[in-house]
């Protein structure tokens, strides 16, 4: 008999948190005011998340999932509206609004909303409101979680390999091959005291057996934009697509605008070739001025 799991997608999405988006920093570190209910920012990020992710989880090949985003409750009312215009579209899309006393147990409340199932196990997905995933990323990931039913009691981390990075300001994907990406999931018994976003996703190996899926496609695609806080372009050789026709591919695959002519994508490569040792010394700069300020200590 095939092992019963519910299955959660977990979405932050305009929480306040103790950095970006919730709060900007200003060069000297000093905060400014927030911005998770300023109209301008959530127009933007409302408008790329139907474009990301609620296109891309709209489109999956298997629906049997509980989708729990979380928002402010103090969002403003058209955004709200908007919300409400999400779930009656989708029925597996579930908001939770959290206050600001809320907020910082935002990992506990996810905790307690993933034990309400019914079925013996739980399997919790974390996936930022800005990426994309492949059309079959669910299917595949319940599959591959019914074969690991023999690390469930104990609990198993799974996680796709395989990805992409978009950078928007280039039009010009990346190939990533991430073990401990943010794209990760946890399959656990019910009653569990870890949940996907109990651990950063580079420490999940902390935590328990992890286990890679590894695929001949890519599985998923960090949407690096202009009000990204955290995500950093990876500009290693061995990620650029050589062959401008396969790039073309796969961002048609996730929708996704490209350098329009080939002549124009390697005059790019090349540029960013000829300035890579510039790069790289200056980040070696850096990390020598760090480690200068510790010894000083």
């Amino acid at each position: 008999m095939a092992m019963r799991f519910d299955h959660y997608v977990i979405t932050r999405f305009n929480i306040p948190t103790d950095f970006g988006p919730s709060l900007l920093y200003m060069g000297d570190g000093i905060r400014s005011e927030r911005v998770i209910t300023d109209e301008t920012y959530l127009q933007q990020r409302f408008d790329l998340f139907e474009k990301t992710l609620w296109r891309c989880m709209r489109n999956q090949t298997c629906q049997d999932v509980i989708w729990l985003c979380f928002f402010y409750r103090h969002t403003p009312r058209r955004f709200l509206e908007r919300i409400e215009r999400y779930r009656s579209e989708c029925e597996q899309f579930r908001p939770v609004f959290l206050d600001d006393s809320e907020a910082p147990r935002f990992k506990e409340i996810v905790q307690a909303e993933i034990q309400k199932g019914d079925a013996d196990y739980v399997l919790s997905t974390r996936v930022d409101n800005d990426d994309l995933i492949r059309h079959d990323f669910i299917k595949r990931l319940q599959k591959t979680a019914q074969k690991a039913e023999a690390y469930a009691d104990q609990g198993i981390f799974l996680t796709f390999e395989s990805g992409l990075q978009y950078v928007e300001q280039l039009r010009i994907l990346f190939r990533m091959n991430y073990r401990n990406n943010h794209f990760v999931s946890y399959l656990s018994a019910k009653g569990s005291d870890i949940s996907v976003w109990t651990p950063m996703h580079t420490e999940i190996h902390k935590y328990g057996k992890v286990h890679c899926i590894r695929t001949a496609v890519p599985m998923w695609v960090e949407y690096c934009h202009t009000s990204n806080y955290i995500n950093r372009t990876k500009y290693l050789f061995s990620n650029y697509f050589w062959d401008y026709g396969e790039m073309r591919r796969c961002a048609a695959e996730y929708r996704l605008e490209t350098v329009p002519d080939r002549a124009r994508y390697y005059g790019m490569l090349a540029l960013r070739m000829a300035a890579s040792p510039f790069v790289y010394a200056w980040r070696a700069l850096k990390i020598a001025r760090v480690l200068v300020l510790r010894l000083k200590k």
